[in-house]
């Protein structure tokens, strides 16, 4: 009886293939396991990817669409310097409006002459007539001609700050530029005051339109497509440096002409960008260092009448590297 309840015969157990059949269901529990975890991984993986792809994409667009608008608004400011003849009209009202100037300096020389003539025992109702003639002649110089291309250029984009339009020739250095109260506003800011990586050309805050200081400081992007200051690098090139060293600078009062002599790279550490000087010695002194740090020596001779144009942006290669141009002007 007692073999007859017996579950199983010694016979029908067999060990080693237990052993083996739980091994190989531990084994695949445990590929299963890592298979689900490797597949979570690799879902959490695939789903940074496409964040970061889209991420991507969608910063690149915007990129895209900000140098987009920066070359439609360029290109809208280039029509309007085309459609106001600036190479003929603006340049004849700029000598008119000297003319007008020199002819007003003339006559504070004769009056101021008159009043040197007038002799100390005059009367006092003679000395105040006299005071009320200076004073008419001052108050009846003639204010500054407005240049019609940059007030059509303030209309165009609603904007008061253009005060300015930059040429170099078979360059892409064919824009207008601002100026206000900082020097960060328009880092990342257009023409028309909406946000862009892109920004816009401006002046140093520190500078000053009528007349134009002793050096006048404008600064732009080194953008990759080529667009803003990009084409301040290509002056390493001694040719490309003789062949395009003639700036126009179109500002709101006058139409002036610069020849580069300068081009080197330096550090925010070097003070390129200094506007206003002690006195006519500091002011040459700084003159002479910016010569001296060219790239392609020029024999240049400056004079307390002499002016500088410096035009300044980052190598790309680190925060503090600049390519710095300057020119002085000629007309």
């Amino acid at each position: 009886m007692a073999n007859k309840n017996r579950k199983y015969m010694e016979d029908d157990f067999d060990l080693d293939l237990y052993i083996k059949e739980q091994a190989e269901k531990t084994f695949f529990n445990k590929l299963r396991e890592k298979s689900r975890k490797l597949s979570n991984f690799v879902k959490i993986v695939l789903i940074v990817v496409s964040l970061v792809t889209a991420y991507t994409v969608f910063y690149q667009a915007n990129r895209m669409l900000e140098i987009w608008r920066v070359h439609r608004i360029n290109q809208t400011a280039r029509e309007i310097t085309e459609q106001s003849n600036v190479s003929n009209d603006i340049i004849e009202q700029s000598n008119d409006s000297n003319d007008i100037i020199e002819q007003s300096d003339d006559s504070i020389d004769i009056i101021e002459q008159s009043d040197d003539s007038i002799d100390v025992g005059n009367t006092v109702q003679e000395t105040e007539r006299s005071t009320r003639g200076i004073q008419r002649s001052v108050t009846s110089m003639p204010t500054p001609i407005l240049m019609p291309v940059i007030t059509h250029l303030r209309e165009q984009f609603q904007n008061d700050d253009i005060v300015a339009f930059i040429r170099i020739n078979d360059s892409n250095i064919d824009f207008p530029v601002v100026l206000t109260d900082n020097n960060t506003h328009y880092l990342t800011h257009d023409l028309s005051n909406q946000y862009n990586a892109a920004g816009s050309a401006f002046m140093d805050y520190d500078s000053q339109i009528s007349p134009l200081g002793y050096n006048t400081v404008i600064y732009a992007h080194n953008m990759r497509d080529q667009s803003m200051f990009h084409d301040l690098r290509y002056y390493r090139d001694e040719e490309y440096f003789n062949t395009h060293n003639s700036v126009s600078l179109l500002t709101l009062y006058e139409n002036t002409l610069w020849e580069i002599f300068s081009f080197y790279e330096t550090t925010i550490d070097f003070l390129y960008n200094t506007t206003e000087f002690t006195d006519k010695d500091e002011f040459l002194s700084f003159a002479n260092l910016l010569k001296e740090k060219s790239l392609h020596p020029r024999n240049v001779e400056f004079t307390e009448d002499s002016r500088i144009l410096t035009l300044s942006t980052c190598t790309n290669r680190n925060a503090d590297s600049r390519y710095v141009v300057h020119a002085h002007r000629i007309r």
